[in-house]
């Protein structure tokens, strides 16, 4: 449907403050490495951190942005060695699950943390960490999940346990939510959401209360949730006052198919003022008959929505939500009526991306690539350059970087740099493999904190075009399919 995924994009940002919420140890640190001179004095420092503190959150990014970042074969050996002399101590074998990449062996873990100790919370947030990334912000059809899946019901008495204990960190209380809700006990994560309101958890949003409201059929409680979640973006300045009508149709349509409660999607959708022309409105009902199983209905739809300007092709391809209609013997009628949309949009789409520029200074930065050599923003002076802020865990980021590669490999001038910059990272040696393995054009930076926050980077993919001078003169936030359009445009526009 359309604009699901800028709603997944919006979900996700709520997610990331889970991963970069500021507390005072990990600040300290970050303040302190500043002085390092070296890679070895880093990895020195962390051990030394990791071996003090019992702040399990500040010890995994510790561990993870900074540790696994500067030198991973380096922070495996030593935290495996410590992991040995300190007879496997609880806290040790949180910080060996953190590093071990095989889902079940981290579980492992968890489970010999609660051997030793029952009521050792670094047990609780390794499981928490494991069912949050591995499970609950994982693709449906990815091998963690289905794996995790098969464990959750063994794991039913952690998460109630969760639920008692005092003070839980971001990442353990996000977990015990989708947890509630993934096992319908709608209540009770109704109560866990506004407990964690109280005491101004970053990651409860709006968006919450309406998935919640949604499931357990009270509709217009949801509406009102998303209509407050879209009010929210917008003070935040993430997304623009005039599309408020647009966002809040979206993500009250998304909750309603989320919860599955199709009918009333079909209705509310049905309602809105300009459904018999609006292209979003007919192809958000394309895919609602569609998940009903009413193929003709919602091919129908899709063929009017193409009338009226719905011109998404590679969305509609690839929707999850219209897989049914792959088999329909007008199904690729329907994709040929919504590239002819396409076809004749062009000029439409340009004046509109142009729309867009801005201008404002790039902050400077120098980053280490993978070889280890930095790389400094002020050597491309008289270059364009494309920086996209991405990390392995971010699924929107996943489906922008191909698009982004292709564009590199099949239309990029000699005078654009693109750079990936990773941050927010659980998985650095993923990152590496993501890119070795898709043979990625992009060359791949590993970013931090202090340059994200110089960016204004709240949510990922955050992807910017710098001319040039230095000036920022395009930006998107989240993916859009739109995004070889709006390069070629941009670009065009840049090299006049």
């Amino acid at each position: 449907m359309k604009n699901v995924l800028i709603v997944m994009m919006i979900i996700i940002m709520s997610g990331t403050c889970i991963l970069k919420a500021e507390e005072t140890g990990f600040e300290g640190f970050m303040n302190k490495i500043k002085s390092a001179e070296d890679g070895t004095q880093i990895g020195t420092m962390c051990r030394q951190f990791v071996m003090e503190s019992s702040d399990m959150e500040d010890m995994s990014k510790v561990v993870r942005y900074v540790w696994m970042r500067e030198d991973a074969e380096g922070a495996r050996a030593a935290i495996n060695e410590l992991y040995q002399s300190k007879n496997k101590e609880p806290k040790y074998m949180y910080l060996m699950g953190l590093i071990e990449e095989d889902v079940m062996k981290k579980r492992e873990y968890a489970l010999n943390i609660f051997n030793i100790d029952a009521s050792a919370r670094a047990g609780y947030e390794l499981l928490a960490e494991i069912y949050t990334a591995g499970f609950f912000m994982a693709d449906d059809l990815s091998d963690d999940k289905m794996k995790l899946k098969k464990t959750l019901h063994e794991d039913h008495a952690y998460f109630d346990k969760m639920l008692s204990l005092e003070n839980p960190s971001m990442t353990m209380s996000y977990s015990v939510f989708e947890y509630l809700l993934y096992m319908e006990r709608l209540d009770e994560a109704l109560n866990w959401l506004e407990k964690a309101r109280s005491t101004d958890q970053d990651w409860v949003s709006d968006v919450m209360f309406a998935r919640v409201y949604a499931r357990k059929g009270e509709y217009s409680k949801a509406k009102k949730s998303s209509e407050a979640a879209v009010e929210n973006f917008i003070t935040k300045g993430q997304v623009k006052a005039e599309d408020k009508e647009t966002i809040v149709r979206s993500l009250y349509s998304y909750v309603l198919i989320d919860s599955k409660a199709y009918d009333q999607a079909l209705e509310y959708t049905k309602s809105l003022p300009d459904a018999e022309t609006d292209s979003s409105s007919l192809y958000t009902l394309a895919c609602i008959y569609a998940l009903k199983g009413e193929s003709d209905l919602a091919i129908e739809n899709l063929n009017k929505a193409a009338k009226y300007g719905w011109d998404q092709v590679d969305h509609t391809k690839s929707d999850p939500d219209l897989i049914a209609l792959h088999d329909h013997p007008r199904w690729e009628e329907s994709i040929n009526n919504v590239q002819a949309a396409y076809d004749r949009g062009a000029e439409s789409r340009r004046k509109e991306s142009l729309a867009q520029k801005i201008e404002k200074d790039a902050p400077l930065w120098s980053l280490k690539d993978n070889n280890g050599t930095l790389v400094k923003l002020e050597d491309f002076k008289g270059s364009i350059v494309i920086l996209d802020f991405w990390a392995t865990w971010c699924r929107p980021c996943l489906m922008a970087m191909p698009v982004l590669d292709k564009w590199c490999k099949e239309k990029k001038p000699e005078n654009v740099k693109v750079f990936s910059i990773n941050v927010f990272e659980r998985n650095v040696k993923k990152a590496v493999e993501i890119f070795e393995k898709q043979s990625f054009a992009m060359t791949l930076l590993y970013g931090n904190d202090d340059v994200a926050k110089a960016y204004g980077v709240e949510g990922i993919p955050y992807i910017c075009v710098i001319d040039k001078q230095g000036k920022i003169r395009f930006e998107e936030r989240g993916f859009s399919p739109l995004l070889a359009d709006n390069l070629d445009i941009w670009i065009a526009d840049l090299n006049k």
